[in-house]
């Protein structure tokens, strides 16, 4: 008895997997709304700007954003590092009276 029991619910439970995964991912058929439609355009289009820039796989584009983060990061960074040579710089000639 528990045994059937356990078995029919595992089995239910399988069953309606996939119809809440649905829920989660882009559907595969035809948009059934408008916003299914703004989401599917918006997802079409960055997968065009994507190809635009040479990549086809989603590795390619996570490397490619660290790479750019880590860009921005290291600029940002001399940039303060500038700033905080020059504020010294300045500091210093007022100290001296240059």
């Amino acid at each position: 008895m528990k045994t059937t029991l356990l078995l029919s619910a595992l089995a239910l439970t399988l069953t309606a997997l996939p119809v809440a995964a649905q829920d989660l991912v882009l559907p595969s058929g035809p948009p059934r709304n408008a916003a299914e439609q703004r989401l599917q355009d918006r997802v079409d289009a960055q997968i065009q700007i994507n190809r635009e820039r040479g990549f086809y796989s989603p590795g390619q584009i996570r490397r490619q954003e660290r790479y750019e983060r880590r860009q921005r990061a290291q600029q940002r960074w001399e940039r303060e590092e500038r700033r905080r040579w020059e504020r010294e710089e300045r500091r210093r000639d007022r100290y001296w009276g240059n």
